[in-house]
């Protein structure tokens, strides 16, 4: 009897997936960019399949395409369309904590740039560039926790984003008349 015991344990055990092997599909998993909202300047997406929650903060990301290539401010020679960045949001306190950020090519296929002195660089939201950007994230992570984020994501769809977004970057202001 206590044989049949431990092989029934052995086999229960091969058949429940491993901790580390969850983990590792759960980056592996295919992204589920959802739109949030598109302007003149941009179309910014969050992958609804690579939302992760441990305590205050949740790891998102994000995907801000533009419509004319941009050049990388460390090599003009290059340019992007695609913004792909990881960031740790701690909604309540309003602040970010910077993962990833790599820039692609217009297909998003070909990696052009990427900064690795960003990593596990904390800032507030209104201290950060993409701050405007991670307040209106935060709503959708809450409707998503809801389990409201297709409403959410319609409505942000439909309502008007004027300008720029971001709060290192107002280029709504008129430029001043040249002397």
């Amino acid at each position: 009897m206590r044989m049949r015991s431990r092989t029934f344990l052995l086999v229960a055990m091969a058949m429940v997936p491993s901790l580390a092997t969850a983990q590792r599909a759960a980056r592996t998993q295919a992204p589920a960019w959802a739109l949030i909202t598109r302007t003149t300047e941009l179309a910014w997406y969050v992958d609804t399949a690579r939302i992760a929650t441990a305590g205050p903060v949740t790891t998102v990301w994000l995907r801000y395409d533009y419509p004319r290539p941009e050049p990388v401010p460390s090599n003009p020679a290059k340019h992007f369309s695609r913004v792909e960045v990881q960031t740790g949001l701690d909604c309540t306190a309003r602040r970010a904590t910077d993962l990833v950020f790599r820039a692609l090519n217009a297909p998003g296929t070909r990696l052009v740039a990427e900064d690795p002195s960003v990593r596990g660089r904390t800032r507030a939201f209104a201290q950060h560039p993409l701050g405007q950007m991670f307040g209106i994230t935060c709503n959708v992570l809450e409707a998503r926790r809801r389990g409201q984020l297709r409403q959410m994501l319609r409505t942000l769809q439909r309502a008007p984003v004027p300008g720029r977004i971001g709060a290192a970057d107002d280029r709504r202001r008129p430029l001043a008349p040249a002397a």
